[in-house]
């Protein structure tokens, strides 16, 4: 089956979940933008006259889209029907840039205030809060004081405070979908976080250590992620699968910092090489870090950003702008602060030994 062949009918499952019965639909167009394939649809419902609809945007050979499903149910005005269909397009990609500046936004409140916050997706409007109260005494000798109810769960652990409150629907703002973005490694990963019903809400305030508060939050959320209604946990601007989070925070177990509970790590490619970037340092009163342009495999390039950033969490480096590092014997990297590449905001750029 062919992507076209695939988008329309991608296209009319779209349509028939809003309850929208097409009684004739077919792709009449298509083109490129940010380069992806988009598809330009033409289809009718009964007493119509030619209605349009856009699909995309794919890469080339794939078959799942990137989310851009769109109609208005505008009439198709024949000879203008790309122009429509990049109008369409134009407005989803404003929905959800209106909707992700607010939870960057928010992200940057909670990091200004030392509030760890994540989120447990639910299948239902449940949560089995005393059975959590077990996992931490058992798995992280964690004593909760404090009396349970159905919605919350509030308590002390030393000078920090931990609030777990219960929500009915979906995250606000899409948070969840907007996040979902980031894991290309999980490919059901959209629609998991579609399905959820309820979402469990995790805020640990720090105290006078951001790192010890940032541990406490994944000794928390992993005791939760594996209760069976999770489907999803969204933390550090990404979606995981609950077993691989908890899996994550056991690196705990033997005095190691459970970075990729923490922070997550961008990679994308472009004419000039591949480059990196981490996304949860703020939380730790950090810049974000940026490797640019190298030539090496995103396995390496995982490797370094995650040296770097234990050594900075653990203060054996400091990352400012015009000093030199040495992370190897021989190896002096510049590094230098400025507008980033990938995140709207100042991060500090590291040099890569390539």
């Amino acid at each position: 089956m062919n992507q076209k062949t695939i988008a329309a009918a991608q296209f009319k499952n779209w349509l028939l979940e809003k309850k929208i019965v097409p009684v004739y639909l077919e792709v009449v167009n298509q083109f490129i933008r940010n380069e992806l394939n988009y598809y330009v649809i033409e289809y009718m419902i009964a007493g119509s006259e030619l209605l349009i609809g856009v699909a995309g945007g794919y890469e080339e050979g794939a078959v799942e889209h990137c989310g851009h499903l769109h109609s208005k149910m505008e009439l198709l005005m024949e000879g203008n029907e790309i122009e429509q269909a990049e109008a369409l397009v134009d407005e989803i990609e404003g929905f959800w840039s209106q909707h992700a500046a607010v939870v960057e936004q928010n992200f940057r409140e909670n990091a200004e205030e030392g509030r760890f916050v994540g989120h447990l997706l639910l299948a239902s409007h449940e949560w089995d809060a005393e059975s959590l109260c077990l996992e931490l005494a058992e798995r992280w000798n964690i004593q909760v004081e404090s009396e349970l109810t159905d919605s919350s769960l509030n308590f002390d652990v030393e000078d920090m405070q931990v609030e777990i409150s219960l929500h009915e629907g979906q995250m606000d703002h899409h948070e969840a979908q907007i996040h979902a973005a980031s894991n290309i490694d999980w490919p059901e990963v959209l629609d998991i976080v579609n399905y959820h019903q309820a979402y469990l809400k995790v805020m640990v305030k720090s105290g006078a250590s951001r790192l010890e508060a940032g541990k406490l939050h994944v000794k928390v959320m992993s005791c939760l992620s594996m209760q069976d209604n999770v489907l999803a946990v969204d933390a550090a601007g990404t979606i995981f699968e609950p077993g691989l989070y908890d899996e994550y925070s056991d690196l705990m177990k033997d005095g190691s910092l459970p970075l990729y509970n923490m922070i997550h790590f961008g990679f994308y490619r472009t004419s000039k090489g591949l480059s990196g970037y981490t996304y949860g340092l703020k939380m730790f009163g950090e810049l974000e870090i940026e490797v640019l342009d190298t030539l090496g495999e995103t396995e390496d390039l995982h490797e370094f950003l995650s040296t770097l950033v234990y050594s900075v969490l653990t203060h054996q480096i400091e990352l400012k702008h015009g000093n030199k590092i040495s992370l190897a014997e021989g190896h002096e990297l510049m590094v230098t602060e400025g507008m980033s590449e990938a995140l709207n905001e100042i991060t500090v750029k590291v040099e890569y030994p390539d």
